[in-house]
């Protein structure tokens, strides 16, 4: 490997057991890849790309508290940001933050940093999310519409902004933004959402194509599953919805949205005393009765 040329070659090359880290997170070795880019620490104490590649790893590994220390590393090592790396960390911070549902203290980060980026498209991505978790939804649009002028070929952009447009009840609009997405990126996620965006506007047909192209890509999405199941419900294909059910179930046995949908397409089938078994078994919800089972 030729970072270990380079580290061979000068054994105090911090830049080079920092690089090093890179290819060994991309292995999924996390923890070597840490101890490397503590051994560029120890070299360089003040390289702040070294920082901001420990904070993405400790995120990585769920250890939030401690990527937002070393964010915070980087950030006091350049204060206003004249270091072109620098800008990441403060990208980093307010995901990290949002990850955390720390969601004012994100928005507020994403908004400092745009003092000294305003045209870095990841922070206003970052925002509009945060936007949309605090449900202010129209806020949240402008701000991926806003990104889009900078990044427009940005698959998760135009997915974050149908996103944004089915909370707002804009499903037309929705649609576009995810057919636009697939453009890009035929991702199972993309499908999904389109998917989603179907089912509101009543094109069942339409929406279990696109639950099956995700299904295509993710097999084992019980997610998707689950919404295959709803969809076939609608179009009142109950064995077959029954089935789809059942799979969900058999990926996550504590989904408990897809207990109940079983207990209805059971009842749909006429098949009452399985529907009252299956109820019996299931955990309720908050009102501890069936659901509302439309005849």
């Amino acid at each position: 490997m030729v970072f270990d040329r380079a580290i061979n070659l000068d054994t105090k090359n911090a830049e080079a057991f920092s690089d090093k880290s890179i290819v060994l997170k991309a292995l999924g070795r996390y923890d070597a890849a840490r101890s490397m880019v503590d051994r560029a620490l120890s070299i360089d104490p003040g390289n702040i790309l070294a920082w901001i590649r420990k904070g993405t790893l400790l995120e990585s590994q769920s250890r939030y508290e401690e990527a937002l220390a070393s964010f915070d590393q980087a950030l006091s090592l350049d204060p206003y940001c004249i270091c072109s790396s620098t800008i990441h960390a403060w990208v980093n911070k307010g995901d990290t933050l949002a990850v955390l549902n720390r969601d004012e203290e994100a928005l507020a980060v994403y908004d400092q940093a745009m003092i000294f980026d305003p045209k870095h498209a990841s922070l206003w991505q970052g925002k509009g999310f945060v936007l949309g978790e605090l449900d202010r939804q129209k806020e949240s649009l402008a701000a991926f519409d806003h990104a889009l002028t900078l990044e427009p070929k940005h698959t998760s952009l135009w997915l974050d902004k149908g996103i944004a447009l089915g909370k707002l009840r804009r499903h037309k609009e929705a649609l576009a933004a995810f057919d636009h997405a697939l453009i890009l990126d035929k991702n199972a996620y993309t499908w999904k959402n389109k998917g989603i965006a179907l089912c509101k506007l009543r094109r069942y047909k339409e929406a279990l194509t696109a639950f099956d192209q995700a299904l295509t890509l993710e097999s084992k999405d019980a997610d998707i599953w689950n919404d295959k199941g709803r969809v076939l419900l609608k179009l009142r294909r109950y064995e077959e919805a029954l089935t789809a059910f059942d799979y969900t179930l058999s990926l996550d046995p504590k989904k408990i949205s897809t207990l109940r949908w079983k207990i209805i397409a059971f009842w749909k089938l006429g098949r009452y005393e399985d529907a009252i078994t299956q109820a019996e078994q299931s955990i309720f919800n908050r009102s501890g009765k069936l659901p509302h089972i439309k005849s």
